[in-house]
């Protein structure tokens, strides 16, 4: 498991669901997609993601992150228990990134009351919907199943460019 020492903006915790329900995951929120990326991209957004209906993989995937799942770079990044994670969740969305902008653009956080969670249904990177973390603009690359936490004050810059699959599950940090 890779983690970040000095600010601790952010976590990266690796194969917390198993790779291949993450793919079931990712394959059920390509499906649900009703119109192709390119009729997407021509309607602008301010958000550089479409949230999709949770799918049975989805959901399940979703579960198996809180029952079985490692919290304890969650619980660290929050200065929490580990065991009171569950009960600070606020959110939870399956989504398609796809940044509509088609540049790149800081999306607006300055959220210190809440912490981002990004699990990767598939391989998810800044060049397909990941953001890049911090002052530094830091890019990370998961693979499926893996998840990184976010400081909800922490700048995020997306690319003009998706395709990436996952769930963004939003935390209440105090």
């Amino acid at each position: 498991m890779a983690e970040q020492d000095a600010e601790e903006e952010y976590k990266i915790s690796k194969s917390n669901i198993s790779s291949e329900l993450a793919d079931a995951a990712r394959q059920e929120i390509l499906d649900s997609v009703a119109t192709s990326a390119a009729d997407l991209q021509t309607k602008p957004s301010s958000i550089p993601w479409v949230h999709r209906p949770p799918t049975a993989k989805t959901r399940q995937a979703m579960r198996e992150f809180l029952e079985n799942g490692d919290k304890k770079p969650l619980a660290r990044l929050m200065k929490i228990d580990v065991n009171d994670v569950r009960n600070r969740q606020i959110s939870a969305h399956p989504v398609l990134f796809i940044n509509t902008a088609m540049q790149p653009f800081p999306y607006p956080t300055g959220r210190s009351d809440l912490v981002w969670t990004f699990i990767a249904y598939g391989p998810l990177s800044y060049s397909n919907g990941l953001p890049a973390l911090g002052e530094q603009g830091a890019e990370e690359m998961l693979e499926s199943g893996d998840v990184i936490h976010v400081l909800g004050d922490v700048k995020q810059l997306f690319k003009g460019a998706g395709g990436g699959t996952g769930q963004i599950v939003w935390w209440k940090a105090y």
